[in-house]
Parts: C-alpha cells; sequence; structure tokens
C-alpha cells in the first residue's frame, strides 16, 4: 500500500524511517479502538491476547517510539505510573481534571493557555512547541 494510502499513525511511523511491524500494529489497532490513559502493563495485558508472544520490554519500546514519533503522548496523573493517549484522531487537543480521590480522569477541550503562549513568546522571545494542562482536585462522589 503506497505510503499516503495508509492510516495517519502508520503513515507517521513510515515517515520518521520505522518499519511497521506485527508487533507495532497490535498496539497501534489497541489506541484506534478508542483506548487511551493505558499503562505499558495494560497495554501489554491487552495485546497479548492477540499476541501471546509480545513482551513487556517491546511494548515499553513501542511506546516510546510512537510517542516520540508523535502518534501517541505521554500523560502522567500523579499516580506514579505513566500513561499513553493517542495523539492523533477526532478527540484533538485537550486537558485533563484528575480526581486525587478516586482518580477518575475527564478530559476538556476547551483550551485557554494559548493566548498566554503568544503573550510569553512574545515578552521572552521562547519558541512554545507544545502544552498541558492537567488540573487536579476531587470528583463530587469524593467530595461527599
Amino acid at each position: 500500500m503506497p505510503c499516503a494510502e495508509l492510516p495517519p499513525a502508520e503513515r507517521m511511523l513510515k515517515a520518521a524511517g520505522h518499519k511497521l511491524t506485527e508487533q507495532r500494529r497490535s498496539i497501534l489497532a489497541l489506541f484506534e479502538r478508542g483506548s487511551e490513559h493505558l499503562t505499558a502493563a495494560e497495554v501489554h495485558d491487552a495485546v497479548r491476547s492477540r499476541d501471546p508472544e509480545i513482551g513487556l520490554t517491546t511494548v515499553y519500546r513501542t511506546l516510546e517510539l510512537l510517542s516520540d514519533v508523535g502518534i501517541l503522548r505521554r500523560v502522567n496523573f500523579n499516580d506514579g505510573a505513566v500513561r499513553y493517549e493517542r495523539s492523533l484522531g477526532s478527540r484533538g487537543h485537550h486537558h485533563h481534571l484528575v480526581c486525587m480521590g478516586c482518580g477518575k480522569v475527564i478530559e476538556f477541550g476547551e483550551c485557554q493557555i494559548r493566548s498566554i503562549e503568544q503573550r510569553l513568546a512574545q515578552v521572552t522571545g521562547f519558541k512554545i512547541e507544545k502544552h498541558w494542562l492537567e488540573v487536579t482536585g476531587r470528583c463530587e462522589e469524593c467530595q461527599k
């Protein structure tokens, strides 16, 4: 299949000079099905049902590669685990509300930071490439 006909994630991987192995394809498929905020161990467990031979080290390396290429994004909810979510797709740019009680995560897309970025860049001369916002607190259930 020509590169232009590949799904965006596969196209990005190939454009960065990486092969699309079966293990990488399995991990991409997991995130394309809507899985989000997964740890490497959760990805490993989910992918092993389709590929029992895949090792945890392969999963870690693949998640790092997919993050470096820009297909996935690393997220940290201050629970000691690095999680991964899709960078591509219909959800687009978003941020997270994280409950410190139960760990519930709510995504929100209203981003007021871009105007702050522009002012910061003007004042400091800094070239801002990306940002993320994580707001922590207690959900309604945990407040009771």
